[in-house]
């Protein structure tokens, strides 16, 4: 039996078919790509704000302890051990650090959203800090897949980062995101399966984090912020000013 056609709709022995229908069909699977995608972002989005309001201790009903005198900083917590790669090619751990009072925010290079902010913000705060010799700054990339050692170079080089004072690190991304989760207490979150490399589906916390010389975080501070970077400024000379406690 041949099909027939009637009004655009063709029927055949065991059914018809609807043009718009079959439009529609053929479409499905690019629609269902793009409505999981948009699901995944809404999800990932929600959970990173979940995970942000529950790590910040002023929000989780975690109370800081004592900064060790009157009108002192607060103490969070104390950082883990880390061994991450500089874009020098130099091996940076916890101990590189021992003695200094840093400020850390965690970006990638091919970031479209608030990292070039950020890493201008970081800019201005290690311009306006070069005379506090104790002070020093690191950028920690969440995409370590990408950013290579030199293309952070490359990366730092736009931003006339000093080489001594200012650091840019890369590593294993597991240990990178465990540093950010755990140590710092802030959200990191890649889709592995939407991940491509022009194109990283990665969110992470805008927070810049004020660390003392004994390796304790003292305060966080939203690095898109002007007013917050001059507070955090302020803190930092604090820090510097008061020695090894």
């Amino acid at each position: 039996m041949k099909p027939e056609t009637t009004n655009d709709v063709t029927t055949f022995p065991y059914g018809t078919i609807d043009p718009a229908r079959a439009t529609e069909a053929r479409q499905s699977p690019r629609r269902w790509y793009h409505t999981a995608s948009w699901a995944f972002t809404v999800l990932a989005v929600g959970l990173l704000a979940w995970t942000a309001l529950r790590s910040d201790p002023r929000s989780s009903g975690q109370q800081p302890t004592a900064g060790g005198g009157t009108g002192s900083l607060p103490v969070f917590f104390e950082l883990p051990g880390f061994s991450l790669t500089e874009r020098s090619g130099q091996t940076v751990t916890l101990g590189t650090l021992k003695g200094k009072v840093w400020v850390a925010d965690f970006i990638f290079t091919t970031c479209q959203g608030p990292c070039p902010m950020m890493t201008r913000r970081m800019a201005g705060l290690q311009s306006n800090l070069a005379g506090e010799a104790g002070v020093r700054f690191l950028t920690i990339t969440v995409d370590p897949r990408m950013d290579t050692p030199d293309r952070l170079r490359r990366y730092a080089d736009q931003f006339r980062a000093p080489k001594d004072r200012w650091l840019f690190l890369t590593g294993e991304r597991e240990a990178i995101y465990k540093l950010s989760t755990e140590g710092f207490r802030l959200a990191a979150i890649v889709d592995d399966a939407a991940a491509a490399p022009s194109d990283h589906p990665i969110l992470h916390s805008t927070k810049f984090v004020l660390v003392d010389r004994q390796a304790r975080i003292r305060g966080y501070y939203d690095g898109t912020s002007e007013e917050d970077v001059k507070r955090l400024e302020t803190d930092a000379r604090r820090l510097a000013a008061e020695g090894t406690e």
